[in-house]
């Protein structure tokens, strides 16, 4: 009886040996080595502190940003672009952006790092679904993917802008183009309403004073926006041509 009980303390006492360790590698500042995604800062594991670390310690992390700075490429750059699914040559920009960003503490530089490649993944997605209308913009946005991807992003981001000014381009020869067919459009009208009001002169004339007024009302109704006063005019002519006709014939239903 008593050796059972001498032997659960024992046990007890082993398992909390084992535990210890781990524990401590958990909440330790820099000893992030449990796999490629553990807690990266000291305390508790919140959302904030739990940041995927790549396999590798800040320490280690802070060391690839830095050669990626330089312009190096290393084994662990490789291994990144590897984990992102990204080219080695995009890996090593995406570690640029974060490491120029002074701001950003050791312990949240894999957050930093990740978010920016989620950002990088978004912006291939987007990419891919564009296909502007413009054939010149379709064609530099063809040439923008493969820089996107290669990681070449101020080489993408000239072809983006040309395309942009190709757009704008085209949208205000567009625009010219609408307000001269608007012009052209409103020409038409304007001689269709002179027409209808040559015509109202000949029946006036005839003494066929309805059919003037008619002719006449038909002439304002061609006017188009823009030019109230023709518009204005040919109303005037068919009120004088109604009143005309009811001082001449002593028509009151005309003059109503």
């Amino acid at each position: 009886m008593t050796l059972r009980c001498f032997g659960l303390p024992v046990a007890l006492a082993a398992a909390l040996a084992l535990a210890i360790p781990q524990a401590a590698v958990a909440l330790g500042d820099t000893q992030v080595e449990a796999g490629p995604c553990s807690i990266a800062t000291s305390g508790s594991a919140s959302n904030d502190s739990v940041t995927c670390n790549f396999g590798l310690t800040q320490e280690q992390l802070r060391e690839t940003i830095e050669a990626a700075m330089k312009g190096d490429l290393i084994d662990r750059i490789v291994d990144i672009s590897k984990t992102l699914g990204v080219t080695e040559q995009a890996a090593k920009n995406l570690l640029k952006i974060v490491g120029e960003d002074s701001n950003i503490p050791d312990y949240k530089l894999a957050a930093a790092l990740n978010k920016v490649a989620n950002d990088y993944k978004q912006l291939q997605r987007q990419l891919a679904a564009l296909n502007p209308e413009n054939p010149t913009a379709r064609a530099l946005v063809e040439r923008a993917r493969p820089e996107i991807d290669a990681g070449n992003f101020a080489r993408a981001r000239e072809l983006l802008r040309e395309a942009t000014q190709a757009q704008v381009a085209a949208a205000r020869e567009a625009g010219k183009l609408r307000e001269q067919a608007q012009a052209a459009e409103a020409a038409q009208w304007l001689g269709a309403a002179s027409s209808t009001a040559a015509e109202g002169d000949v029946a006036l004339t005839e003494r066929h004073y309805a059919e003037a007024a008619e002719l006449f009302g038909q002439s304002a109704i061609y006017v188009p926006n823009g030019h109230a006063g023709e518009r204005a005019g040919y109303l005037l002519r068919r009120a004088d041509v109604l009143e005309s006709q009811g001082d001449l014939h002593g028509d009151i239903a005309a003059l109503r």
